[in-house]
Formats: structure tokens, sequence, C-alpha cells
């Protein structure tokens, strides 16, 4: 584990620990809920930021 990725190990631990009660359904519902209206964009995917 770098330093440098630990801000996305924690963010990834922190919403596990938010959802930890909810059953599959309402997560899944959530995370679908969370992506409308959203681009996914290849540099976010692969470097972590948003494109400039």
């Amino acid at each position: 584990m770098s330093a440098s990725h630990l801000w996305r190990y924690l963010t990834e631990f922190g919403g596990r620990h938010h959802v930890r009660n909810a059953d599959t359904e309402t997560q899944m519902r959530g995370l679908a809920r969370g992506m409308v209206g959203q681009v996914l964009m290849w540099k976010i995917l692969a470097v972590g930021q948003a494109a400039a």
C-alpha cells in the first residue's frame, strides 16, 4: 500500500462501513441512484482525477 493511494483505500472502506447493515438490493439501488447523470471518463478510471 502506497501513501499516494491511501485516500482510495480510506474512501472504499468508509463507503463499506456506511452500508454494512443494508442488504445487497438496497446497496445496488443506492449505487444505481448515484450513477444517474454521471459521465464515466477513462482518465478518471486510469489516473484517478478529472480531466482538466
